[in-house]
This record gives structure tokens, sequence and C-alpha cells, in this order.
């Protein structure tokens, strides 16, 4: 039997029930999802991701639980094995990103554009996070193909970032939170950039 508890990866209780289980494996999966943390910290993620479903795929069966919960009992009664502390993850080594009021002084209308685009391309699996049977990247929302089309379309700069702009401003209330998120961030980064290369637009005379 692997050193491994089951109950303790999952975070439960020994006499935790099936919706227990099933709720403590889908924030798991969801947080240790190696596609969803950094690329130099995948060597760790993908060996937690294993531990997990192992531990998902025998809670859930009644027998698979029954007979583990017999073997750890037999283990449990024997002496005490010295025990190696978890592996903490790599430190990435990339800087932290910076937070959006840092990143406008940093920032063209152009590069925002560029980032935007490269920041929808990075999270295929991400828009779908509050349904775990969407998880594995399949399509995106609607809203999120027309904010692609929008910055895929050959215009100008300022015209696209204009468009870009309105309409992140109204998918600030959208349901779906992943897209809110989006939507709100990067909005408040739109402002900033506008700032930045308008400056006198701040400090209008009174009349």
């Amino acid at each position: 039997m692997s050193n491994t508890n089951h109950y303790e990866v999952l975070g439960i209780a020994r006499n935790a029930d099936y919706e227990n289980i099933k709720e403590a494996y889908k924030k798991l999966v969801l947080k240790n999802h190696p596609d969803r943390n950094p690329p130099e910290t995948r060597e760790f993620f993908e060996a937690q991701f294993k531990k997990i479903n192992d531990a998902y795929e025998t809670l859930k069966d009644p027998v698979k639980r029954k007979k583990y919960d017999d073997v750890l009992k037999r283990e449990q009664n024997r002496p005490p094995k010295p025990t190696r502390a978890a592996p903490s993850p790599p430190k990435p080594t990339r800087a932290a990103p910076k937070p959006p009021a840092a990143q406008a002084y940093a920032l063209t209308k152009e590069n925002f554009l560029k980032n935007l685009t490269r920041e929808l391309a990075n999270k295929d699996h991400y828009w779908n996070r509050s349904s775990f049977k969407l998880l594995f990247f399949l399509k995106p929302p609607a809203e999120i193909r027309t904010l692609r089309n929008l910055l895929a379309t050959p215009k100008d700069i300022d015209t696209k970032f204009n468009e870009v702009k309105i309409f992140l401003e109204n998918q600030r209330k959208n349901k779906n939170r992943a897209i809110k998120d989006l939507a709100r961030d990067y909005f408040d980064l739109a402002k900033l950039v506008e700032e930045k290369q308008n400056p006198s637009s701040q400090f209008k005379p009174k009349k």
C-alpha cells in the first residue's frame, strides 16, 4: 500500500460521504491542474494531480473504499514510520505580475491589445472554471470569441482600442465570473493607459 493517505490528499474526514468527496475533488483538480500553474512548476503539479485522481478513484467506489479502509486500519496498528515532508513546488523564475496601475505606465495602446490577446490565448481552459464538466479545453464562451474577433480585426490602433474598451465595459457584469474578472481588470487598465497617453484630459480647466 502507498504511504499516501487518500483522505489526507483530498482533505476530508474518514467518515465523509460521496458528496463531500466529490466536492473536495473538484476544488483540488481546479487548483492543482498543471495547465493552470506556471510552466516551471508543471512536474510538481502533475504529481499532485495524479495523487488527487488516485485518491478520488479509490474513495468514490464503495467496494474499493472498504478494501482501502481495511488496509488503512492494519497499517495504523503498526509502529509509525518516519515521514518526509511533502516537496514544495519550485519557485517560478518569472517576475511576479505587476498590478494594473503599475502596468499602465509601461503600456501603449498597442501593447495593451497584444497583452490582452496573449491573455485570451493562455486561458482557454479557464473561462469555464465554474463548471467541472467544461474544464478541459472546450470551446470558449461567445463573449470571448467576440473579443478575439475584435482583437483580430485589421483596424488602426486607436479604433480597435476604443472598441475593445467599450466591449470590456459592457462585460463587467457578466454572469460568468471569469469573464467578469477579466473585463473589470482590463477595463481599468485601459483607462490608465488612456490617462498616461492623455495626461491633460485629467485636468480640464474650469469655465
